[in-house]
């Protein structure tokens, strides 16, 4: 029974934080396309669309819904967010392949595919049984996380007016600590399975925490002085506000596999 409702309770979470990042992605790539390319900014715009109809039918559901008509939506949700990866890598390609000029950097369509792959791939998880992450788990889902913290770092110090140099340097700070935090996690993953133990996890969590908490707060005064227009940036109020929850995310997984271990290793 525990098993069940946590299935239920970790799909319902899934994709009621990764279904709102689909439909704005979507967004931001419609409003980064060039006039001409009124094909794709319809495509874009169609996903905010199939993403909030989503959204909508998430909130029908509770924690106490029938587990096999959640599987199903996860099924839903799958197909969905595997359609909005297939797009984003489509657009990926029309970039780099010169075809379309646009203001969607190639790093930052990459970047929302990236977390497609993700979303899909848990959905795929949930729906196979796999509940509880894995030694493994928590190095690579930190590779995963880091180098997204890493291109929020670099965007943002891209977006900043060039006159904001304070903010810019500061951004571009995070953008190499996040890199060589990657490189040490990356390093990490080679290791394994040696590098599983325990006391090597907690270190790694605990050092990458310290980071994302300092990179969560400069998102959040980033992402007010916004919007209270007292910086001079091109990024999109929204936009400020979904790399600060993604980092609050991040911090989120992070406390639940230090719960992870603790448990384990009692």
């Amino acid at each position: 029974m525990i098993s069940v409702n946590l299935f239920v309770t970790r799909s319902l979470d899934e994709i009621r934080f990764w279904s709102r990042i689909m439909k704005e992605h979507a967004l931001f790539l419609s409003l980064g396309f060039s006039f001409d390319d009124k094909k794709l900014i319809q495509e874009a715009l169609q996903f905010v669309s199939l993403f909030e109809k989503i959204e909508e039918q998430l909130s029908t559901y509770s924690p106490q819904s029938d587990p096999e008509e959640i599987r199903r939506f996860n099924i839903q949700v799958y197909q969905a967010a595997t359609a909005i990866w297939a797009y984003k890598r489509k657009v990926l390609g029309l970039i780099l392949r010169c075809e379309i000029r646009s203001n969607n950097y190639a790093l930052l369509v990459d970047h929302t595919s990236r977390e497609a792959a993700y979303f899909v791939n848990r959905l795929k998880e949930l729906n196979a049984g796999k509940l509880e992450p894995t030694p493994d788990d928590i190095i690579k889902e930190n590779v995963f996380f880091l180098k997204i913290m890493a291109d929020h770092s670099k965007f943002i110090g891209h977006l900043l007016d060039p006159s904001e140099r304070k903010l810019v340097d500061q951004a571009r700070e995070f953008s190499h600590d996040f890199d060589q935090l990657l490189f040490q996690a990356l390093d990490l993953d080679s290791m394994r399975p040696q590098s599983e133990t325990v006391p090597m996890l907690d270190q790694f969590l605990d050092q990458n925490r310290v980071s994302v908490v300092s990179l969560r707060d400069f998102k959040k005064s980033a992402r007010d002085l916004i919007e209270a227009c007292r910086i001079k940036s091109n990024i999109h109020p929204l936009l400020a506000d979904h790399v600060f929850r993604e980092a609050e995310r991040f911090l989120h997984i992070i406390d639940m596999f230090e719960d992870t271990l603790i448990s384990n290793n009692n």
